[in-house]
């Protein structure tokens, strides 16, 4: 029979206890916070720049509505803008993110949680030590230590993104301003694209030509007829050029039945000529007439000869 001392002896020891999951790396915890603050900047430096210049391009606008800005003036405004949106972009986001680094995003999070104290530079400059391979004990008790305080933390709170509501909504006013004044001021479409193409040579009053010809008889007169559309004009002018001449002769336009039509008769036209109408800030397309001369007699030529006189030829001209 087996003794009671034997029945112990046989028994199976009781499963150890599996050792504690490692605490979780804290570089990922400083790596997303860096990632966040840099999104930050992103979206701040973004809502702020479209809402400064976005409010900057309506007073432009405005202002070209109601003054007419040239064209070199437009193309200035473009430039300047151009160049501060670049320049706020920098200021707010491409330069704090390139110096937001490893480095700085560790000291963001000492100073939000001060419990930390500078335990986490310590512990980066434990782990980046040239003599440090991962048989120290301190070393090892403090970045355990550590990963376990910062596993603790929620670094969301250290992004301050309700900040960001500010721009937001200076973008969402400046854009409803857009869309009321582009479907209730009927000259702000025509502004904007003025602005934002001022190579296109858009204008508020625009000029046509209606059937222009191609050519005319000496004899006729041409009666040009033009037709204003959009901003109203106050009168159109006719200027001629004809061929061989130097300079371009303005003919003020009488107005033809209603508001938006000018007519003129060019009598007594012997040449071919260039022309185009100006109204208001608008030009219409410069257009050439050729001149189509009336065949006629300008020389007559004789010679008589008489057989029975002393005469002996007679020229007539």
């Amino acid at each position: 029979m087996s003794s009671p001392t034997d029945e112990i002896l046989l028994e199976e020891p009781p499963p150890a206890a599996p050792p504690p999951a490692p605490p979780p790396d804290y570089w990922k915890k400083v790596r997303r916070h860096r990632r966040a603050q840099r999104a930050y900047f992103r979206k701040g430096a973004v809502r702020t720049t479209l809402a400064i210049l976005g409010l900057l391009a309506f007073g432009v606008i405005a202002a070209d509505v109601w003054y007419g800005l040239s064209e070199d003036a437009r193309w200035l405004t473009l430039g300047v803008m151009l160049v501060s949106g670049c320049a706020m972009l920098w200021r707010w986001w491409w330069r704090p993110a390139s110096a937001f680094g490893e480095l700085e995003a560790v000291r963001d999070l000492e100073r939000g949680f001060p419990k930390l104290g500078q335990r986490l530079r310590t512990a980066r400059d434990v782990e980046r030590a040239w003599a440090y391979r991962g048989d120290d004990p301190l070393g090892e008790a403090l970045l355990h230590d550590t990963r376990t305080r910062v596993a603790e933390l929620d670094i969301r709170r250290l992004v301050p993104w309700h900040r960001l509501r500010v721009p937001l909504l200076a973008c969402l006013v400046v854009g409803l301003g857009y869309f009321a004044a582009w479907n209730n001021w009927p000259e702000f479409q025509t502004g904007v694209h003025r602005l934002f193409t001022p190579w296109k040579g858009v204008s508020y009053t625009t000029v046509e030509i209606l059937h222009p010809a191609a050519t005319f008889i000496d004899k006729d007169a041409p009666h040009l007829v033009a037709r204003i559309s959009g901003r109203p004009a106050a009168e159109a002018t006719l200027f001629v050029r004809e061929e061989g001449a130097a300079e371009w002769k303005p003919i003020k336009m009488s107005r033809a039945g209603d508001s938006a039509h000018f007519d003129t008769v060019l009598a007594g036209r012997k040449k071919s000529l260039d022309y185009y109408v100006v109204a208001g800030d608008g030009r219409s397309p410069q257009y050439h007439l050729r001149c189509l001369l009336t065949p006629k007699i300008e020389q007559v030529y004789a010679e008589l000869t008489f057989q029975h006189s002393g005469i002996r030829s007679l020229e007539f001209t």
